[in-house]
């Protein structure tokens, strides 16, 4: 398989012709590819034509932007993979390990440029906000170095600023989802909403500044500065990056630095 990757890697390389043929070798090539009956290849990878096999392959065959053509006496022991072409052969032929089929026409089009659209704007916006709290914590610790300063010290009980935070996450949701259900409080849910992102986006910054602070005072690094918000601002993301449990994370963090900035408020 990985000689494979090699070969599919190597086509990108070869404007045209065929880099080998005959039994037992790996055939690629951007021209038409025709494997007779007895003849044998480890790998066949045509790019911009079609593919036909009446031999044996014993490892894979793989089509971009043309056709897999299959004879009755065609033989695959691995795998079938076609890009923006179809797969063409007897009925019920199965390939030793799979066949995978991209119709890049009509539908099939859509749905995978859709698909790639997707992943794209998904990754652009974990990307735009991974950038935005990393900007926003810097900027209000150094802004604010005082008050941020304070607020942290509150999370050297850590205990009680996540209690106080996520009481006051829960009084803040709880509330906007109230007013949503009346045609009057929906300027005031949305109004919520937007103190809630806040209250989260600040959390994290207190949140930031603490944890930038403790890991380079124990380093013996000074911690003045935009230092300690930037370093706490990239571990704590990188933590949150986490699959699955990241989301988890994010909202822990952002409730305890909540919950540090309502204890500096109130002076508990």
């Amino acid at each position: 398989m990985k000689r494979f990757v090699f070969i599919l890697i190597l086509i990108l390389l070869i404007p045209t012709g065929a880099l080998a043929n005959g039994e037992g070798s790996d055939v690629v090539s951007t021209d038409r590819v025709i494997i007779e009956e007895g003849e044998e290849a480890d790998n066949v990878v045509v790019l911009f034509d079609d593919a036909v096999i009446n031999g044996r392959v014993h490892d894979s065959v793989f089509v971009i932007m043309g056709n897999a053509d299959l004879g009755s006496s065609a033989q695959i022991d691995g795998r079938i993979m076609v890009i923006g072409g179809g797969i063409n052969g007897p009925a019920g032929f199965k390939a030793g390990k799979g066949t995978y089929h991209i119709n890049l026409e009509g539908e099939g089009l859509n749905e995978f440029l859709l698909s790639i659209m997707g992943f794209a704007g998904l990754e652009f916006v974990r990307l735009f906000f991974i950038c935005f709290l990393m900007v926003a914590s810097v900027l209000v610790g150094m802004a604010f170095p005082g008050w941020t300063g304070r607020a942290s010290d509150r999370l050297m009980n850590v205990k009680r600023a996540m209690g106080f935070g996520i009481i006051s996450l829960l009084i803040l949701i709880t509330a906007a989802l109230i007013m949503a259900f009346t045609v009057i409080g929906i300027p005031i849910a949305a109004f919520l909403s937007i103190v809630t992102a806040v209250f989260m986006v600040l959390g994290f910054s207190v949140s930031s500044s603490y944890t930038g602070r403790v890991v380079l005072e124990r380093m013996g690094y000074d911690a003045g500065g935009f230092t300690a918000p930037l370093v706490g601002t990239i571990i704590l993301l990188a933590f949150s990056s986490i699959p699955i449990i990241g989301v988890i994370l994010l909202i822990i963090f952002s409730a305890a630095g909540m919950g540090a900035i309502v204890e500096n408020l109130i002076k508990f």
